[in-house]
């Protein structure tokens, strides 16, 4: 699972090559024992209390390699700060730009731990931000989206790199994972309904308990949106024990940096449902690969080329689109990154 992912990772920051598989494997515990023997640990291929410290001990950043930022900054490490922001609760924008948000978040956290609050970024408000994220630090350049995958993706399919970045920031405000490191999912019940009509099964007489994550309408989801959605699709997933229920479940999320919907897995090149959320668990250029994919199946990428946001937002997200303004939205986004 993610830990080991997490281990994994650090592993191979500390000079060993093995693949960011989720599972704890020979060649995972003999890369442990070699970090272990270095370390002067008791080299048993167990990660514990020990193994984990001198883990995250050696891959700390150094502070000197991390630069003063404040209002007008633009480069990697401001986007550092703001996905640490954002894992902090922050509602901003990770998009390496210094602007006035990220500068009255900075402040906030800054007045939260005691420290100068005049919004500038240094020694000091690196340390304390840094010291809070220690495990997952080692992950940030690897599990989120750079702009070297935006600007890549946008030459593969002849668009804008603004276009994608208004999408990005529409859907999920630009940050794909949530600060458990999962994929920010939304669990649609009213989709949940229909998969399950799909396989055979009579969703009303199966709602009795599990009203919160099924129910016909979509209007009824709305009041269950402030939830945590991982704990949602487990409640649905569990509804019964057969793998016909497992994957409607799946189905019905939306996943990710673009909020595809999983029922869509095969359009974006996936055998099964379960292939598809894999992906989506691993890192944000996935998501951004899925999205391609989807875009291209559908046609949609000509709206975007010419701007077209209410035709896109219309088959992007639904008919009820202008209740949310989507194409209003996107619009505002696109002249902001343009």
């Amino acid at each position: 699972g993610d830990q080991v992912r997490i281990l994994q990772e650090l592993l191979n920051q500390n000079g060993a090559q093995i693949p960011i598989s989720g599972n704890f494997y020979k060649q995972t515990e003999d890369a442990v024992k070699e970090f272990q023997k270095k370390n002067h640990l008791v080299d048993d291929g167990i990660v514990g209390k020990h193994t984990w410290k001198a883990l995250i001990a050696t891959t700390q950043p150094d502070l000197d390699s991390l630069s003063t930022i404040r209002l007008g900054s633009e480069s990697e490490d401001v986007l550092t700060l703001q996905k640490l922001l954002i894992k902090e609760g922050y509602n901003i924008t990770a998009d390496g730009k210094f602007g006035p948000l990220t500068e009255s978040s900075v402040k906030l956290f800054q007045q939260k731990y005691n420290l100068t609050s005049d919004g500038i970024v240094g020694n000091q408000t690196w340390k304390k931000i840094l010291s809070l994220h220690t495990i997952t630090l080692p992950l940030l350049n690897n599990k989120f989206l750079s702009e070297a995958d935006i600007l890549s993706f946008a030459q593969k399919w002849h668009i804008e790199p603004a276009v994608v970045k208004a999408v990005n920031e529409v859907e999920s405000n630009g940050l794909g994972f949530d600060a458990e490191g999962m994929p920010r999912i939304l669990f649609e019940g009213h989709k949940f309904w229909s998969e399950l009509k799909k396989r055979g099964y009579n969703p009303a007489t199966m709602k009795d308990g599990f009203e919160d994550v099924l129910y016909p309408n979509s209007s009824t989801g709305y009041r269950f949106y402030s939830q945590n959605q991982w704990n949602r699709l487990s409640k649905a997933i569990s509804l019964r024990p057969e793998a016909a229920v497992a994957e409607a479940a799946y189905c019905s999320a939306s996943y990710g940096l673009f909020q595809i919907m999983g029922f869509h897995y095969k359009l974006c090149g996936y055998e099964e449902i379960i292939d598809f959320v894999a992906a989506m668990k691993q890192n944000e250029k996935n998501h951004l690969d899925i999205f391609g994919k989807f875009l291209d199946a559908n046609h949609l990428f000509d709206l975007l080329r010419n701007h077209n946001w209410k035709e896109f937002a219309k088959r992007y997200n639904g008919a009820n689109y202008a209740v949310n303004q989507y194409d209003t939205k996107l619009m505002q986004a696109y002249a902001k990154y343009r």
